[in-house]
């Protein structure tokens, strides 16, 4: 199935009050709407093209397209006679020319983007997110009549090529006599095919490609459903820093797609945090969640941009791959690697360390009584199952959970997915009575052993 863009131009006469500030829905001449407004009746006495002039469109990107990469558009109407000009612009999908295919922008103020309903009878406004679902159908069109030839608009194409795509103008050239007698339709095609893409196309680094999260202490390089990974490679994203904002999330669910890039798990959608450009010495960088109810064993991860598609790159899940927040900082000059636990609800924000004893941290041990913190991913399905790719809202908690600090048992007042999180797992804990001094954690959750290798410092 080949996509194929359809833009329109068209414009009843500015000398009808109803157009004057833009065409109706559905006179862009896309097949099976309402033709343009030759067609439709709305202009007499000249048929289409047959007026003397012409209409002729121009891109900034020539005769191919880049997927997802916008380009401007200019519409350039030539007839002697006319003293005003407009038009309106649509896209589509050629299996299906009632669904939408790219999305327009306004340059100037004399033009504005609608969106309407399938049967033209019910028109919204377009917003941040595009248009509704009750009015599907985009277009761009003039918001005013007046002199001018020349309209120019932005056109991004759709994110993904698969095949030609086909521009449709049409134009009117009006001759502004207070009525809609005299006027002219104009129509053109442009075929544009998509841009040779090789060399960028993303790459998946063939050793260590994706692992848990840089910042959580892990020994192992399975992941666990809801892990969030960090993926390293080439060609993932050339722009800045790229970090998921609130406007990206629908209701509480979070994005799967940023800047055009998203990353798949054995067919099914991970969930986007981060993309971070190639810097010198390293390499491109997207923070992701994986998602669940894909079972354990061997799967498949790629990553898509507007370039292509990654080779295949196997990934293990297993049900849960403890893995603390230790960041590389927590780490003292002997080479101990400390969790980065701080104490409840104390301000400015302090850590669980032995004061001075981490460059840059603050720092100070914890006694008996203190409450204190530390978070961690990779701990696998709570009780009730929260999913992934959500903002957990709901008290949750941990199966089976045994924690020591060195042979000391504590228990935790909370195991489970933080609050007003994603994916962040969240351990509060009393401090027992107990002799100063490093202690390592030990223990598991749902019979996984955690990791070892990780101290807390308490007095």
């Amino acid at each position: 199935m080949k996509i194929i863009g359809i833009i329109g131009a068209a414009l009843c006469s500015a000398a009808v009050w109803a157009n004057s500030s833009g065409a109706p829905g559905g006179r862009a001449g896309v097949p099976g709407e309402g033709g343009t407004c030759a067609a439709a009746g709305c202009h007499a006495g000249t048929a289409l093209n047959g007026g003397g002039g012409n209409v002729s469109m121009t891109l900034s990107g020539g005769t191919t397209y880049t997927p997802g990469v916008a380009q401007t558009v200019t519409v350039t109407i030539v007839d002697s006679a006319a003293r005003v000009y407009g038009m309106q612009a649509a896209s589509r999908l050629a299996s299906s020319s009632s669904t939408q295919a790219g999305t327009f922008r306004a340059l100037t103020d004399r033009l504005q983007v609608e969106c309407w309903s399938t049967d033209f009878l019910r028109d919204a406004q377009k917003t941040a997110s595009g248009c509704p679902a009750s009015a599907p159908l985009e277009y761009i069109t003039h918001s005013r009549a007046e002199p001018g030839n020349a309209f120019t608009f932005e056109w991004t194409p759709p994110a993904t090529a698969n095949g030609n795509v086909i521009l449709y103008v049409a134009a009117n050239a009006a001759n502004g006599n207070g009525s809609n007698s005299g006027d002219r339709i104009y129509s053109t095609t442009v075929t544009l095919t998509p841009a040779v893409q090789t060399s960028n196309r993303p790459a998946v680094r063939s050793t260590d490609g994706v692992l848990v999260a840089g910042d959580f202490y892990s020994q192992s390089k399975n992941i666990a459903p809801g892990s969030w990974v960090e993926i390293r490679g080439d060609n993932f994203h050339s722009g800045d820093l790229r970090i998921w904002q609130g406007t990206d999330f629908v209701n509480l669910n979070a994005p799967t797609t940023l800047e055009g890039v998203s990353v798949s798990v054995g067919g099914k959608p991970a969930f986007m945090y981060v993309l971070v450009p190639a810097r010198p010495g390293l390499p491109s960088q997207i923070n992701a969640q994986i998602p669940d109810g894909l079972g354990n064993g061997a799967q498949i991860l790629t990553v898509k941009t507007p370039n292509g598609t990654s080779d295949n790159y196997t990934i293990n899940l297993v049900d849960r791959v403890p893995s603390f927040l230790a960041p590389a900082a927590f780490k003292n000059a002997d080479g101990r690697q400390y969790i980065a636990a701080v104490f409840e609800g104390v301000a400015p924000l302090t850590f669980v360390c032995a004061p001075n004893s981490l460059p840059g941290i603050p720092c100070r041990s914890a006694k008996a009584g203190d409450n204190i913190q530390f978070y961690g991913v990779g701990f696998g399905s709570t009780t009730p199952d929260q999913g992934t790719g959500r903002i957990v809202i709901a008290r949750n908690d941990l199966p089976n959970v045994v924690l020591r600090f060195g042979t000391q048992a504590v228990t935790p007042s909370f195991a489970g997915l933080a609050t007003q999180a994603v994916g962040l797992y969240q351990f509060n804990i009393t401090v027992p009575t107990i002799a100063a001094g490093d202690y390592e954690l030990s223990g598991s959750i749902g019979g996984v052993a955690l990791p070892a290798g990780l101290f807390i410092n308490l007095r």
